[in-house]
């Protein structure tokens, strides 16, 4: 269960998004989601996002990327995201040309 590992919470630290999860679950292939909306526990219970839901998805950049030890100033990357129902939704995220420290908001 994802939720026992901490790679899954029902909401934000107070402490911020960094503090939330177990960082350790985080792999090259285990992302984390913080719920933000997730009024029938579809998200924290099914790991699966229903009508109305948002939430945060956290990825290891450093281990999804290993040969470069995460994403190079100035590359991008894309997923795709894919609801229970509802229309699916592709992601496209580019980086800085410079980044002023090593663990950023993208």
């Amino acid at each position: 269960n994802n939720h026992q590992n901490g790679s899954i919470s029902k909401s934000v630290s107070p402490n911020g998004i960094f503090h939330t999860l177990n960082l350790s679950c985080l792999t090259s292939t285990n992302y984390g989601v913080i719920a933000i909306r997730d009024s029938d526990d579809s998200i924290v219970n099914n790991f699966g996002l229903g009508k109305h839901d948002m939430c945060l998805i956290m990825i290891n950049l450093s281990a999804t990327f290993s040969q470069t030890n995460g994403l190079e100033p100035g590359e991008e990357f894309s997923g795709r995201i894919v609801p229970a129902e509802g229309a699916a939704d592709i992601f496209v995220v580019s980086t800085p040309n410079a980044f002023h420290h090593r663990v950023i908001d993208i």
